[in-house]
């Protein structure tokens, strides 16, 4: 694969599996675990945070596949995966700021950005970056000359 089809390809898991991810974080949060609520809310995560999933993994995907080249340890790629998903994922709540500023509809009141879902962005974000680095090493993709730890 090429670099960029493996950027996509991690951009478009982000966009699915993170907002999927996060919802269901939310929802066990708030104690209104149930079929129905999943129902609902998953489809709106993937619309409100899908695209934000899918610019954070492409951007994560496309450090990684350039770092994951070097020869470094596993560990180590995994550690600066996992604090580079945790730091791109707590920006989520800044979509948000971003979102009411263009549309200036939004409730003032509207408490979307704040330190709780930048905290299940960063958790959500780390699990994805994990996954990527993980996935990417599994798979070698473009990782020729990388040692195992």
């Amino acid at each position: 694969m090429k670099r960029l089809s493996v950027v996509l390809a991690g951009g478009g898991f982000c966009a699915i599996f993170g907002p999927c991810l996060g919802a269901i974080i939310s929802v066990i949060l708030a104690g209104g675990l149930s079929v129905e609520v999943m129902l609902f809310i998953i489809p709106v995560g993937l619309f409100v945070a899908g695209p934000f999933g899918f610019f954070a993994g492409s951007l994560g995907t496309w450090w990684l596949s350039g770092r994951s080249q070097r020869d470094i340890s596993n560990l180590r790629l995994r550690i600066e995966s996992a604090s580079l998903g945790a730091l791109i994922g707590a920006a989520f709540p800044l979509q948000f700021a971003l979102m009411r500023l263009s549309l200036s509809s939004g409730d003032p009141d509207d408490d979307l950005c704040n330190a709780h879902n930048a905290l299940i962005g960063a958790l959500v974000g780390t699990i994805c970056a994990c996954l990527l680095a993980w996935w990417m090493r599994r798979n070698s993709l473009p990782l020729a000359g990388s040692r195992e730890s």
